[in-house]
C-alpha cells in the first residue's frame, strides 16, 4: 500500500500526474454544470424583466379603464408594443388577446433550450383544460356541442381530446378518456364537481411529472405545490358555499398541496360553511387573503375569495421567481403573470364594451400587491 501511495505522489511519476488531471476534470465539470445551466436562462430572464408584466399594476389598468370605450381601450393597448388586438367587439377583442398567450408560450419555447420544451406544451395542455370540462359537461346532460367551441383548444392533445369526445356516444366517454390516459372509473357515477376536480388533477400531476432541466425542478415542484393550494381551497370554498357535505367534499382532493396537504384537505370538508373553511386556514398564509375579503367586500357569492386567491398567485410566484432567479424563477414568473394579465385586459375589454361601472370592473382585476 505505501509503495502505491509513494507512485501516486511521485511528481516524476506519469500516475501522478493521471491522478491530478483526474481530479481537476471532475472539479471543473462539478462547477460548470450549474454555471452552464444558469447562462441558459441569462438571455430570457433578461429579455421577460424587459417586457414586464404592465396590466397587473393599479396605474397601467387605471388608465385602460379610463380610455372609456371599448375602440379606445383597443388603441391605447395597442400602443404596447407585445399588443396588437383587433376587433370591434368584446369577443373578438378577448379571442385576439387569447392568440397574444399562445404566441407568448410559443415565444418562450424558441427563447429556451429544447429540454423546456415538454412543460410549455404541458402548461398550454393545462390551460386549455377547461374546453374538456366543458364538453364533459354537455355530454353528461346530452346537449349540443357547437363545432366553435371543438377548434378553441391550442393544445393538439386537448384539441384531440374534445373532438374525440364530441363524436363518441354517451357510453363510451370513459373508453375514450382511458385512452388518453386518465383513470379507468373516470365519468363513471361522478358528480359535476368530482369530474372537474379529476380534470384538474389529471392535467396538474402531468405538469408536475413533466421533465424540465435538473436544476429547474425544483421551482416547478413548488409552483405545482402552490398551485394545488389554491385550487384546493377554491374548491372547497365552492362546495361549502353550496352546502355540500363533507362525504361529497372528500373526492374533490386534487394532491398534498405545500399548506394543504390531505390531511388538512380533510379537514376543511368538515367545516360547516364557507366562514369555518378560513377560520381552519389559521396558520398558513392564505388566510389573511381570505379574512381581508371577508372583513372589507359585501360577500354575495364565492368569487370574490376566488379571485383574492388567484390575485395571490402574483405574489407566490414572485416568491419563486426571486428564490429560484438563477434558472426556471423569472420565466415561470412571466408566464403565469402574462396569464393573469391576459385575463385582466379581457375583463376590461367585456366592462368596458357592457358600460359597466369603472369601480365594479376595477374590483375583478388581478393587480400586483406592493414588494
Amino acid at each position: 500500500m505505501n509503495i502505491v501511495i509513494e507512485v501516486l505522489l511521485d511528481p516524476n511519476s506519469a500516475y501522478m500526474w493521471i491522478l491530478v488531471v483526474t481530479l481537476i476534470a471532475g472539479a471543473v465539470a462539478t462547477i460548470s454544470r450549474p454555471f452552464s445551466s444558469f447562462l441558459k436562462f441569462v438571455y430570457p430572464t433578461a429579455k421577460y424583466e424587459a417586457m414586464g408584466n404592465p396590466f397587473i399594476a393599479q396605474a397601467s389598468l387605471q388608465r385602460l379603464l379610463e380610455s372609456g370605450t371599448l375602440q379606445a381601450f383597443v388603441e391605447q393597448l395597442n400602443t404596447h408594443k407585445d399588443y396588437q388586438i383587433q376587433g370591434t367587439t368584446a369577443s373578438e377583442v378577448q379571442h385576439h388577446l387569447d392568440k397574444v398567450f399562445i404566441q407568448t408560450i410559443e415565444q418562450m419555447k424558441k427563447d429556451n433550450s429544447k429540454k423546456m420544451h415538454p412543460f410549455y406544451d404541458t402548461y398550454l395542455e393545462y390551460h386549455d383544460r377547461k374546453y374538456v370540462k366543458t364538453v364533459l359537461n354537455l355530454k353528461r346532460k346530452q346537449k349540443h356541442i357547437d363545432e366553435t367551441l371543438l377548434k378553441q383548444p391550442v393544445s393538439s392533445k386537448i384539441k384531440k381530446i374534445v373532438s374525440s369526445l364530441a363524436i363518441t356516444e354517451q357510453g363510451t366517454v370513459p373508453d375514450i378518456l382511458k385512452s388518453y390516459g386518465f383513470p379507468p372509473s373516470f365519468f363513471l357515477l361522478m358528480q359535476d364537481d368530482e369530474i372537474d376536480a379529476g380534470i384538474d388533477r389529471f392535467f396538474i400531476h402531468r405538469l408536475d411529472a413533466v421533465q424540465v432541466p435538473y436544476k429547474c425542478q425544483k421551482a416547478k415542484h413548488l409552483y405545482v405545490k402552490r398551485l394545488i393550494d389554491i385550487i384546493s381551497m377554491q374548491q372547497i370554498l365552492r362546495a361549502k358555499h353550496r352546502h355540500m357535505n363533507e362525504a361529497a367534499c372528500n373526492p374533490l382532493f386534487i394532491d398534498d398541496g405545500y399548506e394543504i396537504p390531505e390531511w388538512k384537505f380533510k379537514e376543511l370538508c368538515k367545516a360547516n360553511d364557507v366562514s369555518e373553511v378560513i377560520t381552519l386556514l389559521e396558520g398558513t398564509s392564505y388566510v389573511s387573503v381570505l379574512k381581508y375579503v371577508k372583513d372589507t367586500i359585501k360577500i354575495t357569492s364565492v368569487q370574490p375569495y376566488e379571485d383574492a386567491l388567484d390575485q395571490h398567485m402574483l405574489t407566490v410566484i414572485r416568491d419563486i421567481s426571486t428564490q429560484y432567479y438563477t434558472s426556471i424563477g423569472p420565466s415561470l414568473r412571466f408566464l403565469v403573470t402574462k396569464e393573469i394579465e391576459i385575463t385582466n385586459l379581457k375583463i376590461i375589454a367585456k366592462g368596458l364594451s357592457e358600460r359597466m361601472p369603472l369601480e365594479s370592473i376595477k374590483s375583478l382585476l388581478r393587480m400586483e400587491a406592493s414588494a
